[in-house]
């Protein structure tokens, strides 16, 4: 069965171009980048030890 789509649109602006505005940018993405890394992991970690415990397996593993 196909997917209905919605009209989806796209808006480019250009921006002026201040080295100050794209280092902060930058920055700000970079640490943002770093705190989704990390707090990705750990909910691996907790899902993982989650899924060996005894009492998950009984409830959802058939």
């Amino acid at each position: 069965m196909a997917k209905i789509s919605s009209p989806s649109f796209v808006l480019s602006l250009e921006l002026k171009k201040n080295p100050l505005l794209f280092s902060v940018a930058f920055d700000e993405l970079e640490i943002c980048r770093a705190m989704y890394n990390t707090i990705l992991s750990q909910y691996l970690k907790l899902e993982k030890q989650m899924k060996r415990e005894k009492r998950y397996k009984n409830l959802f593993v058939n």
